[in-house]
C-alpha cells in the first residue's frame, strides 16, 4: 500500500509540475556551479523534478538549501547553507516566472525576488528600479523567518496584511521539507480560535505540496483537558457579552484573569495548595519506619511538580533509600502500598472547589461568578485547566512535533502556560495585538515571551492590502469610536469618517 501511495503522490506531483513547472531560474557559478566553475541554470518550482535515466535535477524544490539564493541574494557573491557545510558562489543571472495552467503569463529579469503576483507583472513592464528595490529587504526579512531552525517558539507579529499567515504556512512547508525524515503532516498542530484559518490553509498549503494537518481550538483542548465534565462559556460568548451588556464587573473579571500578575498569583497559590494540603505521617516499609519528617522533605523537594509528579518522586526516593540504606527491594503490591498511602496523605478536595478557594484566598471572592448549573465564564476555564495540570499533572503529548498558534492575540498568558505544559514541541505564534477581538485580554508578542522566556520575536510593520491614509483612519476609529457617523438613505446606510 505504501508503494501504491508514493505513486499516487508522484502522480499528483507531475500534474502540478505540468500545469506551472516552476517560477524562478538562476544562473550559479563558482563552487556550486560544477566541476568546471562555470555558470549552470538552476531552476526553482513547488516540486523538485529529476530527468529519467541520468537522474539529472532539472528543477529544484523551493525549499531546498541550494534555493535559498533566489530569495536572499541580489546579483554577485553568494552562499547558502548546505548540509555539508557552507557553499560560496556567484549569481550571474535572475528571472521570474508566472506560468498558470501550461500558459506562460509573463517573465521579469531582476537581480531581486518580487513573489506579489501583481507586482511581478508591473514590474514586467517597467524599466524603473527604484519600485524593485522596495521590496528587497522585506523579502530576504520573510525568508529568514520561513527558514529559521534556530528558535524553540517563534512569535511573529504582524500587521494586517503583512503576510505573517503566508508566512507562517511557507514555515511549515519548509520544516516538512527540511526534516522529511522525522516529522510528518500528521505531526503538526494548528490551533486557531475559527475554522476559517483552517479553510485557509487547506486552500493553500497542497499548493505549497504538502498534505493536511490536523487543526484544533482552545476551546476543544479546555473540554478535553477537564474530560468534559464542566460547562463553560464560549470565547465567541464572552466577547458577545462584552459588548452587548456593558457590564462593567464582567469586564473586570476578564481583564483581571488575563494579565501575568494574574498568572504569577496563581503559582503562588498552587505552592500554598500544595504545602497546606498535605498531611504526612510515617511509612512502614518492612522493618523501617520512615517518618513524617523524612517524607515531608521528600515532597519539598518537589514543590514545584504536579501532585502525581511528587508522589511517583517520593516512591523512587523511598525504593532508593531503601534500597542502598537497608538492602531491601521495594516491589510489587509493596511498592503499590506505598504509593496508595502517599497518595492519601492529601486531602482529597474538588478541583472546582480549590479553584473557587483562590479567589478567598485572594481576598478577591468577587472576582469569580458562575453560571447557571455552574457554568464557568470563559476567563475562568483555563486557569481551571492549568489548576489540573499542576496539582494532577499531564501527560506531555509527544506526537506533536510544531505547534502553530494563530490569532495570538486572542490568548493570555495562562492559556500560553497551558499549551507550555502540553506540548512540549517547537512553537510558531502568530498575530497581530491591533487586531485583538477582546481588547480586556489581549496579548502582545513581549507578554508571550514573558510566558515563554526562549520565544524569538521577528515584527512584520510593511501591509501590502492598504494604504497608509487608510490604516490611520481605521486606527482613530478603533480607538474613537465617535468618529463614526451613520445616516440611513432607504434601506441601505453611508458612513462618514471624520479627521482625528
Amino acid at each position: 500500500s505504501r508503494v501504491g501511495e508514493h505513486a499516487i503522490e508522484q502522480r499528483r506531483k507531475f500534474a502540478r509540475l505540468l500545469e506551472s513547472p516552476y517560477f524562478g531560474r538562476i544562473d550559479v557559478g563558482g563552487a556550486a556551479g560544477g566541476r568546471s566553475g562555470g555558470a549552470r541554470p538552476v531552476y526553482i518550482g513547488v516540486h523538485a523534478f529529476f530527468e529519467a535515466g541520468s537522474h539529472d535535477q532539472l528543477i529544484h524544490d523551493w525549499r531546498a538549501p541550494i534555493s535559498s539564493l533566489f530569495y536572499d541574494f541580489e546579483l554577485g557573491e553568494a552562499h547558502y547553507e548546505a548540509p555539508e557545510g557552507r557553499i560560496g558562489c556567484e549569481i550571474s543571472f535572475k528571472r521570474q516566472y508566472r506560468i498558470e495552467q501550461r500558459q506562460f503569463r509573463f517573465m521579469l529579469e531582476s537581480a531581486l525576488n518580487i513573489q506579489d503576483d501583481i507586482l511581478q507583472e508591473e514590474l514586467s513592464r517597467a524599466s524603473d528600479d527604484k519600485l524593485k528595490n522596495i521590496v528587497a529587504t522585506i523579502q530576504r526579512d520573510q525568508n529568514a523567518i520561513i527558514r529559521n531552525e534556530r528558535a524553540r517558539t517563534l512569535v511573529i507579529q504582524g500587521a494586517a496584511g503583512s503576510g505573517k499567515t503566508s508566512i507562517a504556512l511557507h514555515r511549515i512547508a519548509y520544516l516538512l521539507y527540511r526534516y522529511k525524515d522525522t516529522i510528518r503532516s500528521q505531526d503538526i498542530l494548528i490551533i486557531s480560535p475559527n475554522k476559517v484559518f483552517a479553510h485557509y490553509i487547506s486552500q493553500v498549503l497542497p499548493e505549497l505540496g504538502e498534505e493536511m494537518i490536523r487543526e484544533t481550538t482552545m476551546e476543544q483542548l479546555a473540554d478535553e483537558l477537564l474530560d468534559g465534565t464542566y460547562k463553560f462559556q464560549t470565547f465567541a460568548e464572552q466577547v458577545a457579552k462584552l459588548l452587548d451588556d456593558r457590564d462593567p464587573s464582567f469586564a473586570e473579571r476578564v481583564r483581571f484573569k488575563a494579565g501575568a500578575d494574574f498568572l504569577e498569583q496563581l503559582d503562588r497559590y498552587i505552592e500554598h495548595v500544595r504545602a497546606t494540603n498535605l498531611r504526612t505521617s510515617g511509612i512502614r516499609v518492612g522493618m523501617i519506619t520512615l517518618d513524617s519528617h523524612w517524607i515531608l522533605t521528600q515532597f519539598r523537594k518537589r514543590a514545584r511538580h504536579s501532585v502525581s509528579e511528587q508522589i511517583t518522586g517520593v516512591v523512587n526516593a523511598i525504593v532508593e533509600h531503601m534500597k542502598y540504606q537497608h538492602q531491601k527491594e521495594v516491589v510489587g503490591k509493596e511498592r503499590t502500598r506505598v504509593r496508595k498511602e502517599l497518595r492519601q496523605m492529601f486531602a482529597d478536595t474538588n478541583l472546582k472547589t480549590i479553584y473557587k478557594n483562590f479567589y478567598t484566598w485572594l481576598e478577591r471572592p468577587e472576582m469569580l461568578k458562575q453560571g447557571a448549573k455552574g457554568r464557568l465564564e470563559y476567563a475562568d476555564v483555563y486557569p481551571l485547566v492549568y489548576l489540573k495540570i499542576m496539582l494532577e499533572g499531564v501527560n506531555p503529548r509527544s506526537d506533536v512535533k510544531h505547534v502553530v498558534v494563530d490569532e495570538m492575540q486572542d490568548y493570555t498568558p495562562v492559556q500560553y502556560q497551558v499549551l507550555s505544559a502540553l506540548y512540549p514541541a517547537k512553537m510558531t505564534v502568530l498575530g497581530d495585538r491591533n487586531q485583538a477581538v477582546n481588547p480586556f485580554s489581549s496579548s502582545s508578542a513581549e507578554s508571550i515571551r514573558d510566558v515563554l522566556p526562549d520565544a524569538e520575536c521577528v515584527a512584520l510593520r510593511k501591509s501590502y492590502r492598504s494604504t497608509v491614509q487608510i490604516t490611520n483612519v481605521a486606527q482613530a476609529i478603533i480607538h474613537n469610536p465617535d468618529l463614526i457617523s451613520i445616516e440611513r438613505h432607504g434601506q441601505e446606510p453611508r458612513f462618514h469618517a471624520f479627521p482625528a
